[in-house]
């Protein structure tokens, strides 16, 4: 009779881990990150451009408000024709970044693993808000056939 030999079963293999991906944060290499991470990355920063750019453009409402004030002398309207000059060559150059923040985050996005869906709730019977105010209209109506009731 011969003995059956048993090999012992082979380990688990290793879970699947994201592929690092490079990314680069305002020209460095950030390497390894997470695809998530990278994506993360990329809207916070076209966010924070975004806020800048909202904070440019304010900047140029408060100038042309105070150009169309008629008791500046002509060296101060003189001295906000310039800024006002210098504010619209930064809204153009910002108008190029938040362009390219975009772009970033639009490739960061179509990478694997960077962006997570949320899963859809499915909800079975009616919503909360049908229930709620069926059981008022409810409540209100035995209110209504109990007084008619008592009075009765």
């Amino acid at each position: 009779m011969q003995a059956a030999v048993s090999q012992p079963p082979a380990p688990p293999a290793p879970p699947a881990t994201p592929v690092p991906i490079d990314v680069t944060v305002d020209g460095a290499p950030l390497a390894g990150a997470s695809p998530r991470l990278a994506y993360q990355a990329a809207k916070e920063k076209r966010e924070v451009l975004g806020q800048y750019f909202s904070r440019l453009l304010n900047r140029r409402e408060n100038i042309t408000g105070e150009l169309r004030n008629s008791s500046i002398t002509p060296a101060e309207r003189t001295a906000l024709e310039q800024h006002l000059t210098e504010i619209n060559g930064s809204i153009i150059a910002m108008e190029k970044q938040v362009a390219a923040a975009d772009q970033e985050v639009a490739t960061a996005a179509a990478v694997p693993g960077s962006t997570i869906q949320e899963p859809r709730t499915r909800q079975d019977g009616p919503p909360e808000e049908a229930i709620v105010i069926g059981a008022s209209f409810t409540g209100i109506a035995i209110v209504i056939l109990s007084i008619a009731w008592a009075k009765r």
